[in-house]
């Protein structure tokens, strides 16, 4: 994706293409994701490297390559530390990359020079901004080694990085990457270019609004003769940085063309749970406030682990180095005008500790695939596990003056789950009969299959709808939430998750599909099925991928399927994640503290 967003040629080959000489011709071979290359594959790179290829490596497990490029390993760390590995923290010249680098990391595998002409020429930032030993990027003659695996944040320093790395041995990628950045700063929506995005911007933005949207367009005018310029004295690396400045500021003015309603939710996910420095709650209240962000969707209580002080769940290692980071969130957002739902995850142990996970397991409460391995989520069918769920909803919901509750991985983890003993108990006794073949009988294809769905969607509407009973009277006004699949009814069918009748029978306030795709056509379409799935317009928020697996959006890509979500009637909209890129680089662009 960086590459292509670069307008770099490039092209994909596995490890056994590898072998065979899939590298003849190449220039450069990256290594996103080979933890331990064969030793067939490590003779084709030291031949590669021979003949003067170049190599950049992402967090490799592999001592064989890495001394093909001078460099010995250290040992595997994992840190379960936030913030410990926050930015790649570069030196200045020769290698025409940003000094400062947003990276969330968890792991590294250390690597330190041996050969001549290695060095470290990056180490990790924490979140607080402390420059550490660790090192984070290597270079060696036959390349760059990083030390860890990349993540998707800070997407437009990615790309500057790939492309100083790159350009470092071959200069001529400069100019086409210039052009290129300058050509898709100019697209937005279905605009191609500058002009064309103007006129719709025109035939759209309200009379109220029209003196400010010309302005606005008049900045950006400016802005692309300032970058053409650049471009036409060959001051290539000032187009590719001021290139998404360009991008902001036609956002800002496309962001023009819809008026929010009244009351609208402006809400961000954090999946980390402890806001954008670890202990520090009100500098991120403080920036999402500021941008015109309404509610903040804290990450905070997992199916085994809990970033307060439970008496039901685990403790979590940032409750012990931070504190009770629910208490400190309510209390900061509501400082600063924001309202706080509580991002429960349900079910899922996967963070949750060794001990109270094999205690679980002992007592049978997990869930079981049809070949009857265990897997790391409690059953939603076992009454204890209801129970274990309310418990820490209801504590949450007395102990805390929260806006909302949040629930996500609401469901099953697939269409292979769950056929534990538990279930086949429970399945009969409501059906009022046996099930003589299990569980073959259940599978699809088989007469039981239709009822046996229909029962397992039970079960996860059975929490849904005990939360709704027993924490509205505890808190009026209490609102609640849950991020779905975006796809319904498939989704009902593949994991359990019958939205639908959650919103029907006003067990929640509103679903946030995770609409996440960097299409706002797709989007748009998305989400008006969605919107007849749900009723009302009103009910949907939906989830918009600023920075997801799926898709990675810019300023442009994110005001137009906001701008989308106004336009089909959305109540609102959440955006996932909160991080440095979306506060620092797409936030300040969507025009949301000026809507009201």
């Amino acid at each position: 994706r960086w590459l292509t967003d670069l307008g770099i040629e490039h092209g994909g080959i596995d490890d056994r293409a590898v072998e065979s000489g899939g590298l003849a011709g190449a220039k450069v071979a990256i290594l996103a994701y080979n933890p331990r290359p064969t030793q067939p594959e490590i003779s084709a790179l030291r031949s590669f490297v021979g003949r003067g290829g170049k190599l950049i490596v992402f967090g490799s497990c592999s001592g064989a390559l890495a001394r093909i490029m001078g460099l010995e390993l250290g040992t595997y760390t994992v840190s379960d530390e936030p913030g410990r590995w926050a930015a790649m923290r570069f030196g200045t010249d020769p290698w025409k990359v940003p000094e400062r680098i947003h990276e969330t990391a968890w792991s590294l595998v250390p690597a330190r020079p041996s050969g001549e002409g290695t060095a470290v020429i990056a180490r990790w930032e924490n979140a607080e901004g402390r420059l550490t030993s660790d090192p984070a990027c290597l270079v060696a003659p036959s390349g760059f080694w990083f030390c860890h695996l990349p993540r998707g944040d800070d997407p437009q320093g990615k790309r500057e990085l790939l492309l100083g790395l790159l350009a470092h041995h071959d200069p001529s990628l400069w100019p086409r990457a210039a052009r290129h950045a300058l050509l898709r700063a100019g697209r937005i929506g279905s605009s191609p270019d500058i002009p064309s995005a103007f006129a719709h911007i025109r035939s759209r933005v309200p009379a109220a609004w029209k003196a400010r949207a010309e302005k606005q367009m008049d900045t950006v005018k400016a802005l692309h003769w300032e970058l053409a310029t650049s471009f036409s004295e060959r001051r290539y690396r000032e187009v590719i940085q001021g290139s998404p400045r360009l991008a902001g500021e036609l956002a800002r003015a496309y962001s023009m063309t819809s008026v929010p309603k009244a009351g609208e939710l402006r809400a961000v996910w954090d999946h980390d749970g402890v806001g954008l420095v670890p202990g520090d709650w009100a500098l991120t209240s403080r920036r999402l406030a500021g941008a015109g962000i309404t509610a903040i969707f804290p990450n905070l209580a997992w199916g085994g682990l809990a970033h307060y002080p439970s008496k039901v769940l685990p403790g979590s290692n940032t409750l012990r180095l931070h504190g009770d980071q629910l208490q400190q969130c309510v209390q900061a957002a509501r400082a600063h005008g924001l309202e706080t739902h509580v991002w429960k995850i349900c079910w899922n142990l996967s963070n949750a500790p060794a001990e109270f996970r094999d205690r679980l397991r002992r007592e049978g409460r997990l869930q079981r695939d049809r070949k009857g391995a265990s897997q790391n989520w409690l059953c939603p069918s076992d009454p204890k596990n209801r129970a274990l769920e309310l418990s820490v909803l209801k504590e949450m919901v007395s102990g805390y003056p929260i806006d909302g509750i949040h629930f996500d991985y609401i469901r099953y983890p697939s269409v292979d789950a769950c056929f534990c003993p538990g279930c086949r108990s429970r399945f009969e006794a409501d059906r009022g009969a046996v099930v003589s073949a299990w569980p073959e009988d259940v599978q699809e294809g088989r007469p039981l299959y239709r009822r046996f769905l229909d029962w397992r969607a039970q079960q996860v509407t059975a929490l849904v709808r005990d939360a709704s009973r027993t924490l509205r009277p505890l808190r009026p006004g209490l609102e609640l939430s849950a991020a779905v699949f975006r796809s319904y009814p498939s989704c009902r069918e593949s994991v359990g998750q019958d939205w639908k009748q959650w919103l029907d029978r006003g067990y929640l306030d509103f679903v946030c599909p995770m609409n996440y795709t960097e299409s706002v056509e797709s989007f748009r379409a998305t989400t008006r099925l969605q919107r007849s799935v749900a009723g009302r317009a009103d009910r949907l928020a939906p989830g918009i991928g600023v920075l997801s697996g799926e898709s990675q959006l810019g300023p442009s890509e994110t005001a137009a399927q906001v701008v989308a979500a106004r336009e089909l009637g959305a109540g609102g909209f959440v955006l996932f994640d909160l991080s440095p890129t979306l506060v620092d680089d797409v936030l300040p662009y969507l025009g949301f503290s000026a809507v009201e």
